[in-house]
This record gives C-alpha cells, sequence and structure tokens, in this order.
C-alpha cells in the first residue's frame, strides 16, 4: 500500500501532466489506455495467460492507438513480454488469446484503418515525422536531446550550459544536433526552452533525476528484493525503457517532443514506488515524495495558458491574468493573443453576411478552432466551413460526399501566396476581395 500511495504522487506530480490535464492534448488520454493495457497485461502474465483479462487487455490497447500512435512505440516491449511468457505457457495456442487480442484492436481502429487506406493506401497512414537518418549515432543523438528537454529551467543561463554538453557530446560522436535530417521542422536548431510552465514545452527534471537515482539504486540493491520480485521489476523497467529508446529511433526530434514522454513517466511511476518503497529508508522516501507534492503547486497554480494565480505576464509586464479574470474568448487565444482582435473581427464580419458556406485556404498552422467556436456562436445562422486547395493526399475526398455539393459563396485565407491578389479563380468560379483585417483576407462570390 505504501508504494502504491507513493507511485500515486509521484503520477500526479509530473508536471508535464498536470499542465496537459486541463488541455486538449491527448498524452494523459493515451497515458490512460496504456497503462490499463499494462495492468491487464501484468494479471494476464501472473495467471498463466488466463482468459479472463484478454478482452480488456485489447481493448486498452486498441483505445490506446486509436488516441495517438505513440502507443504502438510504448505498448511494444510489454506486448512482446507478454508474447514470450504466452509461449512458454501455451506453446502453438498462444494464437487464441492473441487473435482475440488483436482482433479487438483491429475492430477498434478499423474506421482509422480504413480512411488511411482509402486517402494514403497505407493502413497506418503518414506520420511526417519519421527520423530522417538512423543508426547508433543518431540513435544517440535523439537520446541526449530528448533527456535534455527535461532538464529545461526558466534560467536561460543554466539552460545554455546543458546546450553546450549536448552539443560537445555531439561532437565527439561525429554529428551536428541541429543537423536537418534528424531535427523538425526544417530550420529548427537545437535548443531549450524557458518557458517550463506551458503545456507544449515543460519538462520533467525532478522526475527524470529521480528515475535516474532509483535505476542507480535499483541496480546496486535490487538482491533486497526477493529473487521473483528482481525479475518483475526489472523486466518491467526494461520494457519502459525499451519503448523510450522506440521513440528516440523511430521519431526525428522536435523542441515540442517532451509531451510525447508523458507516457514513459506515467509508467515509470509504479516502479519508482516500489524503489522508493522497498529500497530507501522511509524518512528518506517520505521527504522526497512530501518535496514533490509541494513543488507540483508551482504547476498547478502558474500554468502558462491557464493560470490560477500567475503567468510570466506579471513577471515580465507585472500583469496578472488568470481563468478568473478572463472571458472564455480570450482563452481560445491564449497561446497566441496576437491573433484575438483579427479572428474576432473575421469572425463578426462573416456573421454579419448572408452567406452560409465559407471556403478556407489556410496554412496547417491557422488557429482554426475560434472560426468554427466563435462563429457558431457569433452567428445566427449554421456556418459551413470546408478546405479549398488542399495539397494533400486527403484531396481527393473532395469529389465524394458530403465534400462534392460544397459551393463556397465566400473564401477565407491567410496563406501569403494569396495575400496580395485581389482576385481569385477557383475553377469555373470567380471572387473578388471584401474584405481584409491583419493577414486575413476575406474573398467573396463575384
Amino acid at each position: 500500500m505504501r508504494s502504491q500511495l507513493i507511485a500515486v504522487v509521484i503520477s500526479a506530480t509530473i508536471p508535464m501532466g498536470i499542465l496537459q490535464s486541463s488541455s486538449t492534448q491527448t498524452d494523459y488520454v493515451v497515458s490512460l489506455w496504456l497503462v490499463c493495457f499494462v495492468y491487464f497485461s501484468l494479471v494476464t502474465i501472473q495467471n498463466r495467460i488466463s482468459w479472463t483479462y484478454v478482452p480488456a487487455l485489447g481493448a486498452s490497447l486498441g483505445l490506446a492507438i486509436l488516441t495517438k500512435p505513440t502507443a504502438y512505440l510504448y505498448a511494444f516491449p510489454f506486448a512482446l513480454w507478454l508474447f514470450f511468457v504466452g509461449i512458454w505457457y501455451l506453446r502453438w495456442k498462444v494464437w487464441q488469446p492473441l487473435g482475440v487480442a488483436c482482433g479487438i484492436i483491429f475492430l477498434l481502429n478499423l474506421g482509422q484503418y480504413s480512411r488511411n487506406l482509402k486517402v494514403f493506401d497505407s493502413l497506418f497512414g503518414p506520420t511526417g515525422q519519421d527520423s530522417g537518418s538512423y543508426g547508433l549515432p543518431v540513435l544517440i543523438s535523439n537520446i541526449l536531446r530528448n533527456l535534455a528537454l527535461h532538464l529545461s529551467t526558466p534560467v536561460r543561463s543554466i539552460n545554455l550550459i546543458t546546450i553546450r554538453i549536448v552539443t560537445a557530446i555531439h561532437q565527439v560522436i561525429g554529428l551536428d544536433p541541429s543537423d536537418p535530417s534528424i531535427t523538425s521542422p526544417p530550420g529548427q536548431k537545437f535548443d531549450m526552452h524557458s518557458l517550463v510552465n506551458h503545456e507544449d514545452l515543460a519538462g520533467n527534471p525532478q522526475h527524470l533525476l529521480l528515475i535516474l537515482l532509483c535505476i542507480v539504486v535499483f541496480v546496486l540493491f535490487r538482491k533486497r528484493l526477493k529473487t521473483r520480485d528482481q525479475l518483475l521489476w526489472s523486466t518491467y523497467l526494461l520494457c519502459c525503457l525499451v519503448g523510450f529508446l522506440l521513440f528516440c529511433f523511430l521519431v526525428i526530434w522536435s523542441p515540442w517532443r517532451s509531451r510525447l514522454h508523458l507516457p514513459v513517466f506515467i509508467l515509470l511511476s509504479p516502479w519508482v514506488g516500489m524503489a522508493l518503497s522497498e529500497l530507501f529508508k522511509q524518512p528518506i522516501a517520505n521527504a522526497i515524495t512530501a518535496g514533490f507534492l509541494a513543488i507540483s503547486f508551482f504547476w498547478v497554480l502558474c500554468n502558462e495558458t491557464r493560470p490560477l494565480v500567475i503567468n510570466t505576464k506579471f513577471v515580465e509586464e507585472r500583469q496578472v491574468e488568470t481563468i478568473f479574470n478572463q472571458s472564455r474568448t480570450d482563452r481560445y487565444f491564449s497561446s497566441r493573443p496576437k491573433l484575438a482582435k483579427p479572428f474576432i473581427a473575421t469572425v463578426d464580419h462573416l456573421a454579419s453576411q448572408s452567406c452560409n458556406e465559407i471556403g478556407l485556404i489556410i496554412t496547417g498552422d491557422t488557429w482554426e478552432y475560434p472560426l468554427w467556436k466563435l462563429g457558431r456562436e457569433q452567428s445566427k445562422r449554421s456556418l459551413r466551413f470546408e478546405h479549398l486547395q488542399v495539397e494533400n493526399p486527403s484531396s481527393k475526398l473532395a469529389s465524394q460526399p458530403p465534400h462534392q455539393d460544397f459551393q463556397a459563396c465566400m473564401v477565407l485565407t491567410d496563406k501569403p501566396d494569396y495575400l496580395e491578389q485581389t482576385e481569385l479563380q477557383l475553377g469555373d468560379r470567380r471572387y473578388r476581395q471584401t474584405w481584409e483585417q491583419g493577414d486575413i483576407k476575406i474573398y467573396s462570390r463575384s
């Protein structure tokens, strides 16, 4: 029970977890389903591959994959563990529970698999995040740079020390840490952000250091545990670490990767709870647990985009912005406040027109959600938004239901290629510019 309570505190105090818990990010959701999958896998192993939990096991992994494809990477080592134990107990009959579990996984993901085949001619579809190069030096590079994301601090000078260390190691292995073939997006340089309270960028420094400490202590003092427990916890730790290594091997590095590591920290929490409970003196374990609980209030109260008390605006501008003194509309633009004025003005203009079908020619980073949300709130009509001039493989769906009958009477764009044009010719339809606000232009059908 003591190790379980410690594990709960360790898991609940993960900075990235706290910040994501009130956001639209899905890494906490995939972590939930991965925890369920690992739990049912362990119970199934302990029961010598009993059929009791096989449906729940398959459903958990299926929902994890449906939530986010990182589940493939983090679940694979545990699935392999389960498979080998299954062969040990069931021999060739292992295909029976394996087939049921895989069938459930496939059924839960049938929708996205069929869509991917239809659009991309691939069951899994393109990730766009594959590493551009492979090999041991690249793996070492990605491990170092991914770990560095969790050592970021609010102090730039300290971050620069870590950057110099990582760069020096890269010189030894003959790589540039900003090599475009192993760094995303194009033009991105290896760097560490100082915004440690943002859901896109925050690291988990104290948790990373504690995990490393517990690994060292486990290696040195694991014989204090029973032989069976040593094997169980060693295998569990190995599965978590292999999942992280798979991520580093297959996924290209980016400064926003720390949030994708959340499942690893969640899965390691029970292991850390065991290590603190069984291998550390009780006063030390209690002090660490209490310290983590106390420190966590910084991320609870000072979330950069949804602060309960203050965020960096108080430090930089002596301005207090919290969820209590800002409107819901203001919160939509908390990460990009400069977009609020042109977007709100754009929605007001759209609501004042008689057009219901609005075409969008926008970039991949355009803040699209506020258009839909505010459009519904401001307009008395039901506004329909559809993308035009789509350049990715999904463009083939434009001629299929329910898109084929879309006839845009207005077109909204923020693409630089269109901002100098006063008229647009889209097929047999001509549009002329009727409105502009910031980088947003609206064209009406002539």
